[in-house]
């Protein structure tokens, strides 16, 4: 969870950068982004002393991605359809622009219905993204139950979040979290993330003995761990631009 967010000192030889201290992080870590651009991770309880000598030991990784991220990025165009791979269905979306100044958005059998306001593409985004996380609580959740009796695993409740870095986390109690866009991503890394948050219900860690669990039930499973690295090409990119607000 971020804690604040600061803004980076410029220094003669550092890059601009900003810093976020999150409650999740083990570790201090670098991202760029098109968005943010040179972002500093920071465990809390971490000094900030370390940051310049840590970007001046990665200067030509940032310089690399810094170049990368400067080509202009246009903006991607609203779905007319959605595939979603984890359950292998498409999802028309019919656009019903009228007057009004709001977005009115339902779904009917297999199609996404918006009326109202589809010139904004903002509110447009945000329709669309209400609609999939109740999609994928439907998907997720019923796949889960099924994953969960066929190898014998218990837990408490499933929550749909949207979460900026991680598919899935599960607490103590046995509640797990999924992330929404787990449904773009092709079935058996989806079913992946499903057991191992699964498997968390008995072995709340990564240890030795968590492994051993997982890969009883998902055969391969360090090999679809590192494929988890990867996975953001699967999600539409229309899905994280940032639309600018129109009135």
């Amino acid at each position: 969870m971020v804690a604040n967010t600061l803004s980076g000192t410029q220094m003669n030889s550092l890059p601009d950068y900003s810093i976020r201290y999150s409650k999740r992080a083990k570790y201090i870590r670098l991202s760029i982004c098109p968005q943010k651009g040179l972002e500093v991770i920071l465990p809390h309880h971490t000094s900030a002393d370390c940051i310049p000598e840590l970007i001046k030991k990665k200067k030509n990784w940032i310089n690399k991605h810094l170049k990368s991220q400067q080509k202009p990025v246009s903006a991607p165009c609203l779905p007319h359809r959605i595939y979603l791979q984890a359950s292998d269905q498409t999802i028309r979306v019919a656009y019903q622009p009228d007057e009004h100044d709001k977005l009115y958005y339902k779904k009917k059998q297999s199609e996404f219905i918006l009326q109202g306001n589809t010139g904004n593409r903002s509110l447009v985004q945000l329709a669309l993204v209400a609609l999939l996380k109740a999609e994928a609580f439907n998907i997720l959740s019923k796949r889960i139950a099924q994953l969960a009796q066929r190898y014998h695993y218990q837990y408490r409740q499933i929550k749909i979040r949207a979460q900026k870095t991680r598919w899935g986390s599960c607490s103590n109690q046995g509640n797990i979290n999924l992330n929404y866009k787990l449904i773009f991503l092709p079935a058996e890394l989806c079913d992946y993330v499903l057991l191992h948050e699964l498997c968390h219900t008995k072995h709340l860690n990564h240890s030795i003995q968590f492994w051993q669990q997982l890969e009883k039930t998902c055969p391969g499973c360090r090999t679809l761990d590192k494929q988890m690295k990867q996975a953001n090409q699967y999600i539409p990119q229309w899905l994280d631009y940032p639309f600018k607000e129109q009135r």
